[in-house]
């Protein structure tokens, strides 16, 4: 029985990540849906899916004319608050800040997945950001002494987040869209001109052009790609200073 609901919990978060990185189009929160989905599963699903894109997840399990999901949260967003502002395309909810239940007709999911997304837009912890991060630094202060700190700190997951950074008004050097589905950066630090690689996966529809200064919320990482040991920032959030 344990190995069937593993089986089942994979398909589920496999089915689940493809949707959300197909129609995720990076807003603030990720909402997807699908029949079959059972209701013990949305939930562990919707945890997982939050953890991999640093926002608020919902997972709905339709069945006939009705869906009935789980939502969890992502850093001190309080997503119950959320859903209060989005109870006229809910038909029942319940949950506390953290975590969540919901109930609702197939012909909203649309209308609440944009009504999702403008209530957890204007959300904002005190720094004014939708992803919490840990702290601002410049490109240049990431380096291999920097990342060495960091994964001191590890092992990361539930209770011990991995470590989230932020620069701002980075430059952009040159950008590849692999697959036209990731977004691939090299980046500058506007004073020392130093340079950094950046990957946002699931981030094609992001669409930036040299010289372009940037905000970028990442997680650095070492890219170790056949046999390399290169620093690479792995993108959660870029934003164009110049639009």
């Amino acid at each position: 029985i344990n190995s069937h609901r593993q089986e089942l919990q994979e398909r589920i978060y496999t089915e689940a990540m493809n949707q959300a990185s197909l129609s995720l189009d990076y807003r603030w929160g990720v909402v997807v849906s699908s029949t079959g989905w059972h209701q013990g599963i949305v939930g562990i699903v919707a945890a997982k899916l939050a953890e991999h894109f640093k926002r608020p997840a919902v997972v709905i399990g339709i069945k006939g004319d009705r869906g009935r999901g789980s939502v969890r949260s992502h850093g001190n967003i309080n997503i119950f608050k959320a859903l209060e502002k989005c109870r006229e395309h809910l038909l029942t909810f319940g949950g506390h800040a953290g975590a969540a239940g919901l109930e609702i007709k197939i012909s909203e999911i649309g209308n609440f997945a944009k009504a999702f997304d403008e209530a957890l837009s204007s959300h904002q912890d005190d720094d004014g950001l939708i992803i919490p991060i840990d702290g601002l630094i410049t490109l240049d202060e990431v380096s291999p002494a920097l990342l060495d700190e960091l994964e001191a700190l590890s092992p990361f997951g539930n209770g011990n987040p991995e470590p989230v950074l932020m620069s701002e008004k980075v430059e952009v050097v040159s950008s590849r869209y692999p697959r036209g589905v990731h977004l691939s950066l090299v980046l500058r630090d506007p004073v020392t001109k130093l340079t950094k690689r950046a990957i946002g996966f699931n981030m094609g529809k992001l669409t930036f052009e040299t010289d372009q200064e940037l905000n970028i919320i990442y997680v650095p990482e070492r890219d170790n790609f056949r046999g390399g040991n290169s620093i690479q920032l792995r993108l959660l959030h870029a934003w164009s200073l110049n639009s």
